[in-house]
Formats: C-alpha cells, sequence, structure tokens
C-alpha cells in the first residue's frame, strides 16, 4: 500500500484529500449508517473544527458515483446500494452569505445563493420572494425536472444565528426567516433522498429549528457520535508512525505525547461518554517541528 502524506489542517475537501493520497481517517461507515436510515434527516451541532464541512464533501462525493474515491474505505462496499445511486445535490453554505449588512441583506443573500444554486444545475426557477419559497420551488422543480429525489447539504445551518447573537431583535427576525426556510424540507419532505446539516451549536434557536424539522442529532444517536472528530482508537491506528517519530524526538514514549495532544486538543464528550478529540488540533499537533510540542496551550474540553 502506498504511504500517504500527513494531511494539513483545515481547507480540504474529501476528493482532495484521497486523490492527493493525503491521510483520511474513515468516516465513511458512519456516514452510510445514516444514509442507510432511509428518509432520516440529519444535523451535526460541533465547535469548528470537528470535520463538519469534510462531512459535507464526503457525502457529495457519495451522492456524485465518485466511486472510486472510496476504493478501500467503510463505505467502498456499499456504493453499488440503490441508497447511494447518483442524485442532485443541492449543497448550501450558509456561513457565506452577507451578515454584515443586516437582516434584509441576509435574506437577499440567502435567496441568491439558492437561485445561483439552481442555475449551477440548469434549473429555471419561478419568480419567489421569501427564502423558504425560493427553496421549495428548487426542491420541487429538482425533483420532477430530474426525476430523482435531491440531497440536502447544508453547512453551517445556524451560522446566521450565531452572527445575530447580541442583538435580540435581530436575532428574532433572523430565527423567524430562517424557520420558514427549513421548513421547507419538512414540508417538501416528498422531494428529498436525504439531508444533513452542520452547525456550531443546539442552543434554544438552532435546536429548536432542527427539532421542528424532525431530524436527528448526530452526537445524541448511539454509535454515531464519533462520526466526525478523532476518537483516541483512531488517532493510535492513523497516526501511529507519526506518535512514534515524536516519542523518539523527545526520547520519551508514546503515551507521554498522547497526553500533550490531549491537553492540546482537549476532550470532548458529545454523548457523554465518548472521548472525541478536535480533528484540526490533531492535525495541527502531528504537523509541528519535531519538538515544537511543549509550547502548546492546554485547552479544556466539555
Amino acid at each position: 500500500m502506498e504511504k500517504q502524506t500527513l494531511t494539513p489542517p483545515g481547507g480540504f475537501t474529501f476528493e482532495a484529500i484521497r486523490r492527493n493520497n493525503l491521510m483520511y481517517v474513515d468516516k465513511t461507515a458512519y456516514l452510510s449508517e445514516m444514509i442507510e436510515n432511509a428518509g432520516k434527516k440529519w444535523f451535526l451541532a460541533r465547535p469548528e473544527g470537528f470535520g463538519g464541512t469534510l462531512s459535507i464533501s464526503t457525502l457529495e462525493a457519495m451522492f456524485s458515483g465518485k466511486k472510486d474515491l472510496f476504493k478501500g474505505l467503510a463505505a467502498d462496499d456499499k456504493l453499488d446500494g440503490e441508497s447511494f445511486s447518483p442524485r442532485p445535490i443541492i449543497r448550501l453554505n450558509m456561513k457565506d452569505l452577507n451578515v454584515k449588512n443586516g437582516v434584509e441583506a441576509l435574506e437577499k443573500s440567502l435567496i441568491q445563493t439558492i437561485r445561483l444554486t439552481a442555475e449551477s444545475m440548469r434549473i429555471e426557477l419561478p419568480e419567489r420572494f421569501s427564502p423558504g419559497d425560493v427553496f421549495g420551488s428548487l426542491l420541487r422543480e429538482c425533483h420532477l425536472g430530474r426525476h430523482r429525489k435531491a440531497a440536502v447539504l447544508i453547512d453551517g445551518y445556524d451560522a446566521p444565528l450565531v452572527s445575530f447573537f447580541s442583538d435580540r431583535e435581530k436575532l428574532r427576525r433572523v430565527r423567524d426567516m430562517l424557520e420558514s426556510f427549513y421548513l421547507r424540507i419538512h414540508s417538501g419532505e416528498e422531494h428529498i433522498s436525504f439531508a444533513f446539516f452542520t452547525g456550531v451549536t443546539r442552543d434554544a434557536y438552532g435546536g429548536y429549528i432542527m427539532d421542528l424539522i424532525n431530524s436527528f442529532d448526530v452526537s445524541r444517536c448511539e454509535g454515531l457520535t464519533a462520526a466526525s472528530g478523532f476518537t483516541l482508537e483512531e488517532i493510535k491506528k492513523y497516526f501511529l508512525n507519526r506518535l512514534e517519530e515524536m516519542a523518539a524526538f523527545r526520547k520519551t514514549d508514546v503515551e507521554t505525547i498522547l497526553e500533550k495532544l490531549k491537553r492540546y486538543s482537549g476532550i470532548f464528550l458529545f454523548d457523554g461518554v465518548t472521548p472525541i478529540y478536535n480533528s484540526y488540533s490533531v492535525l495541527a499537533f502531528f504537523n509541528s517541528k519535531d519538538g515544537a510540542i511543549d509550547g502548546f496551550e492546554a485547552i479544556e474540553g466539555v
């Protein structure tokens, strides 16, 4: 097997990682399990750096029929099944919306993002004046025109809420607008084969919306909490060579290096049981120069 290159932290899509022979900690078994639960909608609420965007790009590759990217991974033998067949993909990044010029600008930005997505799919939408109506039209036209239900992938579902969190009145207006938007996913469920959302919070606002559309919280579903971020077992399996290199350089043992990693990354117990390390922090740790790890600032997980 060809030796893989240690992945730098941040910014890489699943396809870029696989095509450039970078190290990929295999999460496809978890994503496959979600897909095989037909008709379910899922959301992943975790702080930045836990690989939510990478999960989105992995799902996009699955639904695009790029089977070659999954060779040797847990999902490799599943991609010929009907649940994984290619389909229209509606991918929106809520983190890229215009939040600097008020609620009205945010609403226009969301409408424009949906319309640009439709144009990229060569779908012409009727004139509509609210994000929910425009999105509902896209779901319907996508299904009826392509004769396949769409996969909906939304990154940063709560990003607009987070941006307006300090202004309670604007936050209320944003929540109402997003509620109307996301309810189209619930009311248009006959046009959707799968939906996945990422975000950074599960507070009274974002969590309320996800509950409203009957989505499942990945972190609270048994056996799925390790779908993003790294477990200790995965770190020992995928990064053993690097652990041994760092231990040798520091004239210590692997367990000492793991303890330093634990203090740097922090441990998060999203399900109250399973320790999960921040992916970005782990990759930053292992990409550091030998001997530089003593300067890492300890971060306490929650």
